[in-house]
């Protein structure tokens, strides 16, 4: 299975949405219930989640045919406006954006047009993301992707100077395994005079 067509229906108007999603139903539906991005994700704020029901109504095995089945789906339950809260016929939209389209979305977000932008969150805020993350671990897919993605990225003065600070009066020299070899080969020890030296 590539991915569903679902539909969420609001109880109180029998108004309906229908949307394709390669994700969980779930965790689309979230989204919608916090984003006020389309038509039915404002009509969640209105009325409140717990008045909307969200459904499988289709599984589908490629992105071809989630497009044609989210067409079909919009026109046979009726689900445009003013009927239904989708606003175009379906099909559109890309479930696996280019490395050239994710750039351009991440941009879109970026700096002064990020919503946070010039803002901070309140302590208790902190505290309760805090809260929500701890003893969470991250898998060792996140852990490699994360690597990767730092891996020749240049420091910035700033964060060399942190470095320098918080290791600033650590014993960098070498260990005193190094130091045994280097004596070793610079005297050319015999077994008899290293034994000695070790201990043994």
């Amino acid at each position: 299975m590539c991915g569903v067509i679902y539909k969420i229906t609001n109880s109180l108007n029998g108004r309906s949405y229908v949307g394709k999603t390669t994700r969980f139903v779930e965790e689309r539906f979230g989204e919608h219930a916090h984003c006020k991005k389309f038509l039915v994700d404002k009509a969640i704020c209105k009325y409140g989640r717990e008045n909307f029901l969200v459904e499988v109504i289709e599984e589908c095995e490629t992105i071809q045919q989630i497009n044609e089945r989210e067409i079909f789906w919009i026109a046979e339950l009726n689900c445009k406006v003013p009927n239904g809260y989708n606003l175009t016929d379906g099909g559109e939209g890309n479930l696996n954006p280019s490395s050239e389209t994710r750039a351009k979305m991440s941009a879109a977000q970026s700096g002064e047009n990020h919503p946070m932008y010039g803002k901070h969150h309140k302590p208790e805020t902190i505290v309760k993301m805090s809260a929500t993350r701890r003893g969470k671990h991250l898998s060792e897919t996140a852990r490699t992707k994360l690597s990767v993605a730092k891996k020749g990225v240049p420091k910035s003065p700033e964060h060399r100077a942190k470095l320098a600070t918080g290791n600033r009066g650590k014993n960098r020299g070498k260990s005193p395994y190094v130091n045994l070899l280097n004596e070793i080969d610079a005297h050319k020890l015999t077994y008899s005079a290293l034994a000695e030296i070790l201990g043994i």
